[in-house]
């Protein structure tokens, strides 16, 4: 069974989508707070926030069709 070993708390609302590099030495999440996070899941360090400016659907191209796994 799956557990969760560390619980980012950076967002405020939902998170829709989170992604990782190849490594798993970072990860970019998306929420409803419209932002895109960068952060080190390993240290729970949030790294960089992106805010979309008000336009809800800004992060999802970032996050559903990158196929670079280098962050």
């Amino acid at each position: 069974m799956l557990r969760p070993v560390r619980t980012l708390h950076s967002h405020e609302g939902a998170v829709h989508v989170v992604r990782y590099n190849a490594s798993g030495q970072y990860c970019l999440s998306g929420g409803q707070d419209k932002e895109v996070h960068l952060s080190n899941p390993s240290t729970g360090n949030k790294i960089k926030a992106y805010v979309a400016h008000g336009k809800p659907q800004a992060y999802r191209p970032l996050l559903t069709t990158a196929n670079d796994t280098n962050v």
